[in-house]
């Protein structure tokens, strides 16, 4: 993530947490889950308030996801339920394949859905006004 998006997110966490931000007080923990608060930046696009929205949604759902199956993985090493290096080495039959495959298109449409609609809705209006 650049600095600039870096200073931006923390000037935004900081404006709803109502402290002073700068670009060291972004922590993984900080960022907020919901991002549905954040303030509008004069002269931008929608879109661009919906992009950092899901970003920001994005960032925050990887990162707990990403902790708790780190979690997973030590207990089953620690227990003996898995050797060491056992996930890295696991190939999907083409069942478990398919249906990784269908999971990721379904998670695909859902997170693009907003910027699809409004992508579609900005098309139709513009057709309209060329009419």
């Amino acid at each position: 993530m650049s600095s600039a998006c870096v200073h931006l997110l923390a000037s935004r966490q900081a404006k709803h947490a109502g402290t002073q931000a700068d670009e060291g007080t972004l922590a993984v923990g900080s960022i907020p889950r919901t991002p549905k608060g954040l303030a509008p930046i004069p002269g931008q696009r929608d879109a661009d308030e919906q992009t950092l929205s899901m970003i920001v949604a994005l960032t925050s759902e990887v990162t707990v996801i990403r902790a708790r199956l780190d979690t997973c993985e030590r207990l089953l090493v620690e227990n003996g339920v898995l050797d060491e290096g056992a996930i890295e080495g696991f190939t999907p039959d083409a069942g478990a394949q398919a249906e990784r495959d269908l999971l990721r298109k379904r998670t695909l449409e859902k997170v693009f859905r907003t910027l699809q609609e409004s992508g579609e809705a900005e098309l139709a209006a513009r057709k309209a006004q060329a009419e």
